[in-house]
């Protein structure tokens, strides 16, 4: 069995040292998704000396114990002990008898109570619940238990983790999983649950599917995690940085294994330092997050030594017999030109991600400056310009770090920029311009330093800059002596005027989405040297990330928001490909964006026979399938299933939300709802990536929600739950409340897969909450 991969905010963030009462759930689908978590939950008990306790039911016992070895878990040695039990589910939760809830919260009780206070610091309890419920637990009964069990965390001392089959739970089990349970688990993903209700708290309405839910859940515990990655990894290089330029050379290497651990929380970073007289390398510095011996790091030395020689990044997968107690997957490494090695390790086996990797770059860098500072030989003296070059690297490095970390939005953060990069000589002035749709301007958003006067006056003369050029290009764009091109550009002359001697035009980016160019003018020239400029790329890619995170966090939060109503007139979107090839008007009724950018759109198609409608279906490439899930006369009901990648996962990402679609066999009109922090130009620029045909049609800001939420409408939705919404939709097109009838309950019942009681029940459950709505509004 392959090594469980560890959630994206791992437990050891979210438990606090000294906390022991935190009520996990977990809803998996794949065995690898609930191994994922609850092999690491396992682990951090056991890390934190409690007594750990796993009831299994669907996985055996040796399933169990096989995955928790995978992951690094001494299962032998810590079931010899007494500090792990695995157990049968009917061991604590009496399945052979009828399950209520306050017998078995009582065996929960008696159980923490029971713990030995000499020997462990806590009890962490794990268990597959789902069999309950197939064993006959009554689903109420269930969801009362939990709620319960929530209260009781916080009067005892313990952490449990419920495990659930998210595809054999009702909806309404699940719904109920959710609610009652503050920290949740999904996909990979473990952190603090938006849609978790306290016992004593009023359950909210949502039109949001539980599947939607978790996929926000989702989204929003990967931005948290990669946000914290930023933070903590930016300020480890920045406390690097600042360490590098202190210590002694043969202090060097200690000090860049153990940035480098820190600043991707990794397990384990070593350095291996090249020694000239022996014309080799040798290992001189071990970080690791554990005590104790973590292996022979030095049988990588040939690993390393390939990496240097090649001056390329390498890479190496470890078995937990090389090193037994690192919990280490893989090693990554990064040559420091002629310094050495840097070896990061990480517990994931897929290795770094790009943005760690960016980090281990950087700190490389900063690394081999500080090297090359340290040197006491003659080429100190033969090089002492290029010293001080790389000295600037450094501290631009560390000056441009601090400032990022500290910006908590995307102004504060080109603020902060441009005010650390002018607080170093011989940097002068620095600003940061938006770039228009089509690079032919740049606008000025941030600055600092001495010379506003000289921007305005260029920008106001229209001349064409190293900016300009930086967009255009969308890469590094250095001038390094500006008075050499007195007598052809313009701006030069403006530059030199106010003692500008060379310049540097860096783009900031994240993927596809471009945030603008920053600029800097140095009173030297010859200061973008080759390596400060590629450091500046870098950087210019980690702020705009940094910018994405914020904005994504923020997106989160947001209340108020905008919508956007756009035009399409590109052939090769979708639905326009559909309606061409039907000959019909298509109406997207809903839009559903699963975890592996398909996408799930339920559209009305109207003036088009049902064989057009199938044709078209089945001549679409990018339509993996299409059913009629009604018919009228002349109108389609259609679930279609996309497996190309979709314009709507992308704005999803960034926090907008496509809310519905107009297509025609020449273009689409798109309404999208995007949250107030998000830039309102990003929209249009990630739609026109893939469709450049597009046209802006209107903008409105929309008030927040509750500024809408006495509506009756708006009222009647929020209390209406998913499964119902869609019930009362598709009987609301399948003509049901029409006079007379244009279809049946058990027709509408077959078209969304249900049975007949189950759509009548649903119905008296809508009728009941509109009168209520109704009754209840003042």
């Amino acid at each position: 069995m392959a090594a469980p991969s560890s959630p994206t905010l791992s437990f050891r963030e979210l438990e606090a040292d000294d906390d022991h009462h935190d009520h996990f759930a977990l809803l998996y689908e794949t065995r690898s998704e609930q191994f994922a978590v609850a092999v690491p939950f396992v682990k951090r008990g056991l890390e934190r000396g409690e007594r750990v306790i796993y009831a299994v039911s669907q996985n055996s016992r040796a399933a169990v114990a096989e995955a928790l070895r995978d992951g690094g878990v001494a299962v032998d040695a810590a079931r010899e002990s007494g500090a792990l039990s695995l157990v049968d589910l009917s061991e604590i939760y009496r399945t052979d008898d009828e399950f209520v809830a306050e017998e078995v919260l009582a065996d929960v009780e008696m159980l923490v109570a029971d713990l030995d206070e000499d020997r462990y610091a806590g009890i962490r309890l794990t268990a597959d619940m789902t069999e309950l419920l197939e064993r006959g637990a009554d689903p109420g009964t269930l969801l009362a238990y939990e709620s319960a069990a929530d209260d009781l965390h916080l009067e005892m001392s313990f952490v449990s983790l419920c495990q659930y089959d998210r595809t054999r739970l009702p909806p309404a089990v699940a719904e109920g999983i959710v609610r009652h349970h503050p920290l949740l688990g999904y996909r990979e993903t473990v952190g603090p649950n938006a849609y978790y209700r306290s016992s004593d708290a009023e359950a909210a309405g949502s039109r949001v599917e539980l599947g939607a839910k978790l996929e926000a859940h989702r989204e929003k515990v990967t931005a948290v995690s990669e946000s914290r990655q930023q933070e903590r990894g930016i300020t480890a290089l920045s406390e690097a940085t600042q360490q590098l330029r202190e210590v002694e050379g043969d202090d060097i290497p200690s000090v860049a294994a153990g940035a480098a651990r820190r600043a991707i929380d990794a397990p384990l970073a070593a350095f291996w330092r090249y020694e000239p007289a022996e014309q080799g390398l040798e290992l001189a510095a071990i970080s690791r997050r554990a005590t104790g011996d973590v292996g022979d790091l030095s049988r990588f030395s040939g690993q390393a030594w390939e990496s240097f020689v090649s001056h390329e990044r390498t890479r190496r997968d470890v078995h937990d017999s090389v090193l037994p107690d690192a919990d280490v997957r893989r090693l990554t490494f990064v040559p420091v030109t002629e310094a050495g090695v840097l070896a990061v390790a990480t517990e994931r086996p897929d290795g770094l991600t790009e943005y760690q990797l960016r980090i281990t770059r950087i700190l490389a860098t900063a690394v081999h400056v500080s090297f090359v500072e340290a040197a006491k030989d003659e080429r100190l003296e033969t090089k002492r310009e290029e010293l001080e070059r790389l000295r600037t690297v450094n501290a631009l490095v560390q000056q441009v770090l601090r400032a990022v970390v500290d910006g908590s939005t995307r102004d504060e953060i080109e603020t902060r920029l441009c005010e650390s990069v002018t607080a170093l000589d011989p940097f002068a002035f620095a600003w940061v311009g938006e770039v228009d749709p089509n690079a032919a301007a740049v606008t000025p958003r941030s600055w600092a330093g001495t010379g506003q006067e000289y921007l305005t006056d260029v920008l106001t003369a229209g001349v064409s800059g190293p900016a300009t050029a930086a967009a255009r290009s969308d890469e590094t764009y250095v001038v390094p002596a500006v008075a050499d091109d007195l007598h052809t550009d313009e701006w030069c002359r403006e530059a030199v005027g106010r003692g500008f001697r060379s310049v540097a035009s860096v783009p900031i980016a994240d993927a596809n989405v471009s945030y603008g160019v920053l600029t800097v003018y140095a009173t030297q020239p010859t200061v973008f040297t080759e390596s400060l400029s590629e450091v500046l790329d870098e950087l210019g890619t980690l702020v705009g990330q940094r910018i994405t995170m914020v904005e994504q966090e923020a997106a989160f939060r947001a209340r108020d928001g905008r919508t956007l109503e756009l035009e399409l007139t590109a052939s090769n979107f979708p639905f326009v490909q559909l309606a061409a090839h039907a000959g019909c008007t298509l109406e997207v009724e809903d839009l559903v964006v699963k975890d592996d950018d398909r996408v799930l759109a339920v559209a009305t198609v109207a003036d088009a026979s049902r064989d057009r409608v199938s044709d078209a279906v089945g001549a679409a490439v990018t339509i993996d399938s299409g059913d009629v899930v009604h018919e009228t006369a002349d109108t389609y009901l259609l679930d279609l299933v996309f497996t190309q990648p979709f314009v709507g996962a992308a704005l999803a990402n960034r926090g907008a939300v496509l809310e519905s679609i107009t297509a025609t066999p020449t273009a689409a009109r798109l309404v999208v709802s995007e949250p107030e922090p998000m830039d309102g130009r990003l929209v249009p620029e990630l739609i026109a990536d893939r469709y450049p045909k597009l046209e802006l049609l209107a903008r409105r800001e929309d008030r927040s929600r509750l500024a809408t939420s006495g509506l009756p409408a708006a009222a009647l939705r929020e209390r209406l739950t998913d499964r119902q919404l869609q019930v009362l939709r598709t009987a609301y097109h399948a003509g049901y409340f029409e006079s007379p009838r244009q279809c049946t309950g058990d027709e509408v019942a077959a078209a969304l897969d249900i049975s007949s009681q189950g759509f009548y029940q649903h119905m008296r459950r809508i009728q009941r909450t509109l009168i209520e709505t109704v009754l209840e509004e003042p």
